[in-house]
């Protein structure tokens, strides 16, 4: 399949299990930067993991087609926390299949790799990481996950582009993520 970068829509996800970032990246700026809450019946403890990804999923199908990304890019799973470690693979993988069965090219990157990506190549905290991205981007938010998410939009946004200077940190980050295409 032909390269289709760079892109002009580019949508970032910030999968949890308690509120999933989202960021709508375009030519003016972002356009799109909200948070997908936990449903009512699984924060309340009625629902499992699985009807939680199925909520999250719906929502994210609903946006692709109305924002009609043509690049997504989700942050990838996070290993470190064994207690809620089913919890996120259920929902991440709903949220995949969700955007595979919309026929998007997607890239994962890394929590690491996006701390890398986003502030001046260090690995920092969620806290580092609102400072980084208004520093860098003039972007802010009161939701750490939608943070995350526009950071994941500028990796996707950088892909492709001759024409952006980029940091060393930045350029190592994006030759290291490949696109995975949706079935033909």
């Amino acid at each position: 399949m032909a390269s289709i970068l760079p892109v002009s829509r580019v949508l970032g996800i910030d999968p949890s299990k308690t509120a999933t970032g989202l960021c709508g990246l375009g030519p003016s700026g972002p356009h799109i930067a909200e948070v997908i809450p936990q449903s009512a019946a699984y924060a309340a403890g009625s629902a499992g993991n699985l009807a939680e990804g199925i909520h999250q999923a719906k929502h994210i199908t609903r946006l692709i087609q109305t924002f009609k990304p043509e690049l997504v890019v989700i942050e990838g799973y996070a290993y470190g926390n064994q207690r809620t470690l089913a919890v996120l693979v259920t929902v991440q993988t709903c949220i995949r299949i969700a955007i595979w069965r919309a026929g998007l090219p997607f890239v994962e990157v890394a929590p690491s790799s996006l701390q890398k990506f986003t502030c001046f190549g260090k690995s920092r905290k969620k806290e580092d990481m609102k400072l980084a991205s208004f520093k860098r981007w003039n972007f802010e938010h009161d939701s750490n996950d939608v943070i995350d998410a526009h950071a994941l939009a500028q990796v996707g946004w950088a892909m492709g582009r001759e024409d952006l200077k980029l940091t060393v940190p930045q350029a190592e980050v994006i030759a290291k993520v490949g696109l995975t295409y949706p079935p033909t």
